[in-house]
């Protein structure tokens, strides 16, 4: 046995591993990017709220909607098959892909709502309204 053969044999890793490490890989690129975005977002409305600026603002929706668009591209995973009955299956997919955009919808609107009743305002401004897309109209109140 040679030098060369023998230290690919020593370094040689079995397939099951290799495809194990790869999917922990994978996830915590993703879980890290994801993470990295709902900061983002939540560095955006803080500074929007410190400034008052209308430009952060609406920075802040946009990044948000985005933000919501690609948690709800995730709702295919989790199909609601409520029209499976209908004979027309492109009608039928069509339904239930509305119930569950909505299924996913209103969960996005209870979270938000649970999100404005926990977290703490800040005393000088006064926010109220705005459950869609953390729409609320805030108001600074002069001490």
């Amino acid at each position: 046995m040679d030098a060369s053969s023998y230290r690919k044999q020593l370094l040689e890793r079995l397939q099951g591993e290799i495809s194990l490490a790869e999917l922990v890989r994978n996830f915590s690129q993703w879980f890290f990017d994801l993470l990295r975005n709902f900061v983002l977002v939540g560095g955006l409305k803080y500074f929007y709220e410190k400034s008052g600026s209308t430009i952060l603002f609406y920075l802040h929706e946009f990044a948000l909607g985005v933000l919501l668009v690609y948690c709800l591209s995730y709702a295919d995973q989790w199909y609601v098959n409520l029209f499976s009955f209908v004979k027309d299956k492109r009608l039928a997919h069509w339904l239930n892909r509305t119930v569950n955009f909505s299924i996913a919808f209103a969960l996005f609107l209870l979270s938000d709502g649970v999100r404005q009743q926990s977290w703490p305002r800040s005393p000088m401004r006064r926010c109220s309204g705005g459950l869609a897309l953390g729409l609320a109209r805030c108001e600074s109140s002069k001490p």
